[in-house]
């Protein structure tokens, strides 16, 4: 055999060696892949017995709140991994889970992780304190017989409120425009980028909301 030949064997071995190499990490990519999770929902049922005041912090994502009979609240997160670092995969999501801790009549629900969104459907009678926080996002609750607080870093803010229940009324735009529907009362004051309001209902349970960018308004009916 002469030496160009084996050359030429030679790099062949290597070239089919490189292509084999090449499967086996592909495979192995797409083995990973399969056991990560970029989407996950979870639900709990939460006893409020005794639980007079309930907390919700969100990172990032999106808070809706529906009012609801009974002692238990509903809870449904629904968690998405968003894409991140050099090989600008999604996140894994498949251990994800809100934090719940209760300590004597308060209850606290939060989520806090970089580059995850979660969007939590919440169901439960209404509590004596309401208070709710969002990094990013939304918040759209409904309300009734509660003292409520909700600010939010960049996004919207809808609070729906009953003006039998509803007491003094203040909500706070940074940059955008804050709005009161449907109370006694209201007033607005507008600088350059910024916006405030305020009103009451015919009740004596107050809401106050705040935004530093993005919109907020109260409805009441």
């Amino acid at each position: 055999m002469t030496t160009a030949t084996t050359h030429n064997h030679e790099m062949r071995g290597h070239f089919f060696k490189h292509i084999a190499f090449m499967a086996l990490l592909l495979g192995g990519l797409l083995i990973a892949d399969s056991a990560i999770a970029a989407e996950k929902e979870v639900t709990h049922s939460i006893d409020l017995a005794g639980i007079e005041r309930i907390e919700i912090h969100n990172g990032v994502g999106t808070v809706h709140i529906r009012r609801a009979q009974g002692e238990t609240a509903e809870l449904k997160v629904e968690f998405e991994g968003k894409r991140s670092g050099l090989m600008r995969r999604k996140k894994d999501v498949s251990r994800m889970d809100v934090e719940i801790r209760t300590r004597g009549d308060r209850l606290s629900i939060s989520f806090q992780e970089n580059n995850v969104e979660a969007t939590m459907y919440l169901t439960l009678p209404d509590p004596s304190v309401l208070d709710i926080h969002v990094g990013v996002g939304v918040i759209d609750a409904e309300v009734g017989e509660s003292s409520v607080t909700a600010s939010m870093g960049v996004g919207d803010v809808t609070i729906r409120g009953l003006v039998d229940y509803a007491g003094d009324i203040s909500v706070d735009a940074g940059v955008g425009a804050a709005r009161i529907t449907g109370g006694d009362n209201v007033s607005s004051s507008r600088a350059i980028v910024s916006e405030k309001a305020s009103g009451r209902g015919k009740g004596t349970f107050p809401i106050k909301a705040d935004v530093g960018v993005g919109d907020v308004k109260v409805i009441l009916n």
